[in-house]
């Protein structure tokens, strides 16, 4: 994977018997914080990252330059997923043009 490669998307299939499990520990009488640890224990990845939901959805990039570079893997429920990508087009130097009212040649 080079700087300038595209992130990779995985989906995320958990089985029935995982989400069931998963169902349990969010209505136990844990602590928030421990039903999160214990959550992502047994599924073995974070939440989304922006809402906290079970997520579908892992993109693994690669940030950082040619001296040092890591992998950072960002874990997402498809409507935040799907949420991001619509800000990344709204976000584009063509929509900023519009915004400023600049026309480019």
């Amino acid at each position: 994977m080079t700087n300038k490669s595209k992130p990779i998307i995985k989906h995320l299939d958990f089985s029935e018997e995982k989400l069931n499990e998963v169902k349990k520990i969010r209505t136990s009488k844990f602590s928030p914080q421990r039903k999160k640890e214990r959550v992502r224990r047994l599924i073995g990845v974070g939440p989304c990252c922006i809402c906290g939901s079970l997520p579908n959805l892992v993109v693994t990039s690669e940030v950082g330059d040619k001296e040092q570079s890591m992998i950072r893997n960002e874990f997402f429920c498809q409507t935040c997923y799907e949420t991001e990508q619509n800000r990344a087009k709204e976000g584009s130097l063509y929509y900023d043009c519009i915004k400023s009212e600049f026309t480019p040649e």
